[in-house]
């Protein structure tokens, strides 16, 4: 009988051990720090472009720029804050520029109109983002040379997001502005053209 007793008691023990490890577990990885990123697919547009002389009143030795809308989601119960956003490269990653200023791309469609396509606001890192908050951020890589093999073509990226728990990794495709301008203009066009 005694043994039948020490049997049920350590059953008993062993259950509630296990339990209590993945309460733990569970606690750990809500309080862990997750950020989760993806592409801004309402508010704004990702493209890499020729970029003027001059923007916001800085020069920029370059041939190809990029402006990536980005959603980030604060997955965790503490604040998280954003340090830097960089783009792997073969030799140095090529890291956003707070100073980089540029709100729309626009394409003249002839006959006096053009598409104007938003892009977010540039984000002044660091950033820091409250327990489950959800932001659209802008990120600027004037030097973006180093990606385009041929120009015109989309181009995959891997963006990393530096915070002060742990980074966060998106690959994405980056459109060139002009042929994904064309393409948009001609697809107006065509619904138009239908809808007559």
């Amino acid at each position: 009988m005694w043994n039948i007793v020490q049997i049920i008691i350590s059953f008993i023990g062993c259950i509630t051990g296990t339990l209590s490890l993945i309460i733990l577990f569970k606690q750990k990885c809500f309080n862990e720090g997750k950020l989760l990123i993806g592409e801004d697919r309402l508010a704004g547009h990702s493209f890499y472009f020729r970029p003027s002389e001059k923007i916001g009143g800085l020069q920029y030795k370059t041939n190809y720029s990029a402006a990536l809308s980005i959603k980030v989601t604060n997955k965790s119960s503490y604040q998280i804050t954003i340090d830097s956003a960089e783009i792997s490269a073969p030799k140095n990653p090529f890291y956003h520029d707070n100073n980089f200023e540029i709100y729309l791309l626009s394409y003249e469609t002839g006959y006096d109109k053009s598409i104007i396509f938003p892009v977010q606001k540039v984000t002044k890192l660091p950033l820091k983002l409250d327990p489950f908050e959800t932001k659209y951020i802008g990120l600027r890589f004037p030097f973006f040379d180093f990606a385009v093999v041929n120009y015109g073509l989309p181009v995959n990226i891997n963006l990393k997001i530096n915070t002060s728990r742990k980074p966060a990794f998106l690959t994405m495709k980056v459109p060139e502005f002009l042929s994904f301008a064309k393409a948009q203009n001609q697809r107006n066009q065509t619904t138009k053209n239908a809808n007559n």
